[in-house]
């Protein structure tokens, strides 16, 4: 486990499973437009470290929003693959699929409207994991970054879950819009990670 000092701990919150996302402010810059830099995320056996910032321009390092959404579009599209018909029966299920998919295209719209350019960021790139599982790519890298994912959509192995993204993804937009107010693509970006997180999780994420 990630040894973490309780004065670093910005807020811990946790998804529909229980896990953990702990947000912590080790050698964050009063001039960041985000109070903490390094997501912790619970992998059902440890944690992982997970730097992100909003762009390239807001920290040094890390997975930026877009690189983010992405990765959480692509693991939502395995996913909802991965499943099929058999395992969305009802009206309710199947809206919840449709809103999660509509409104995580939208946050990445809205994410590419950034004013800044991605083009100098490391491509994305997915790729097997070490378990075997239904989906075909387990492990989301970017540069020298990977975020392992859980074999099992319901997270009963070792990785990270897409809600734990979402909830990371979430977080960001809500604190970004307060140190980058003017920005209006964020503020569409917030409220369809919102959506798309209140439609995986049926809520908006719990805090301790």
């Amino acid at each position: 486990m990630i040894d973490l000092d309780d004065r670093d701990i910005l807020l811990t919150r946790r998804d529909s499973g229980g896990r953990f996302v702990i947000f912590t402010t080790t050698d964050v810059q009063p001039s960041w437009p985000v109070p903490w830099w390094v997501a912790v995320l619970d992998t059902g056996g440890d944690g992982i470290g997970v730097p992100v910032r909003i762009d390239h321009t807001a920290a040094p390092d890390g997975w930026t929003a877009l690189q983010l959404i992405e990765v959480a579009m692509a693991r939502a599209e395995a996913e909802v693959a991965a499943a099929g018909a058999r395992d969305v029966r009802d009206m309710r299920g199947m809206r919840a699929v449709a809103a999660l998919m509509i409104h995580l295209a939208a946050a990445l719209r809205a994410a590419r409207q950034s004013p800044v350019s991605p083009a100098s960021a490391d491509p994305v790139t997915f790729e097997a994991g070490s378990e075997s599982s239904r989906f075909g790519w387990t492990v989301a890298r970017c540069g020298e970054h990977t975020l392992p994912f859980c074999h099992d959509a319901s997270g009963k192995g070792e990785g990270v879950t897409l809600e734990q993204v979402l909830i990371v993804l979430n977080q960001l937009f809500d604190d970004g819009v307060i140190g980058r107010s003017l920005e209006a693509w964020l503020w569409r970006a917030k409220r369809h990670v919102a959506l798309a997180l209140a439609a995986l999780s049926g809520s908006p994420g719990k805090s301790d």
